[in-house]
């Protein structure tokens, strides 16, 4: 069986940094090169569909959610280790 999809089924990195610059806009902090994340640890909410702002809440599942938080804090555990290696980048 095949899905229609307009987004990639590979892990690509649209699932946390979004599909065009608008969402990438939406997803990032703009501080210290980090993504956007609440300060209970969980990702804000998408207004529009109530679940996880992320790249991609098509066909969205718990077990999807938890992937992209957890992605999301790898990548800003990522920009913290970058900014104290390289504190001279912005």
């Amino acid at each position: 069986i095949a899905y229609a999809n307009k987004n990639s089924h590979w892990w690509d990195g649209c699932q946390i940094y979004g599909n065009s610059l608008e969402q990438l806009k939406e997803l990032r902090s703009f501080e210290d090169g980090k993504l956007r994340i609440q300060e209970n640890g969980l990702l804000p909410l998408d207004p529009k569909t109530g679940t996880d702002l992320t790249g991609n809440s098509e066909n969205y599942w718990i077990g999807l959610g938890a992937l992209h938080t957890l992605f999301v804090k790898e990548h800003n555990v990522i920009a913290e280790h970058l900014k104290f290696k390289y504190p001279q980048f912005n």
